[in-house]
């Protein structure tokens, strides 16, 4: 039990952030803006849109970090 506090501990020093919303598809009841950002995440997942969402990290970690992130 231990060791769970310690990994736990671990993973709250992280710097987390994200841009789309995902919620799986067993969840049904969610608005049209969700439906289409986990179409993204699919469409991703699948190999299809690896440029658009490459241009969409690029994007928030230059709000981030600033241009000299590298």
């Amino acid at each position: 039990m231990n060791m769970v506090k310690v990994y736990i501990k671990g993973q709250e020093d992280k710097n987390l952030s994200s841009f789309l919303r995902y919620y799986p598809a067993r969840i049904k009841n969610i608005g049209f803006d969700a439906v289409f950002d986990r179409q993204i995440i699919y469409n991703f997942k699948d190999g299809h849109n690896h440029a658009e969402v490459a241009k969409c990290v690029a994007k928030i970690l230059v709000k981030k970090y600033g241009r000299k992130i590298g």
